[in-house]
């Protein structure tokens, strides 16, 4: 299963990123997930990610938003 997300940002068509998963069979983790982002001229290929690690950076990206908006706020 492959989901593709053209760009970043719809004034940059240079910044794109893809997010892939291979379902690896029943064995351990059946999921393996990879993330390939080309970002400001620098790439970023991270493959064998769990769906809880997803779920982590997901998280871990929400609340640097959440911190910033609050420090904006104060």
């Amino acid at each position: 299963m492959e989901v593709l997300m053209p760009y970043l940002s719809p004034e940059s068509n240079r910044d794109t990123f893809d997010v892939s998963c291979n379902l690896a069979g029943r064995a351990g983790n059946p999921y393996r997930f990879r993330v390939v982002a080309f970002v400001r001229g620098q790439l970023w290929d991270v493959d064998g990610l769990s769906m809880g690690e997803l779920v982590t950076i997901n998280r871990e990206i929400a609340r640097s938003i959440r911190e910033a908006r609050h420090a904006c706020a104060l």
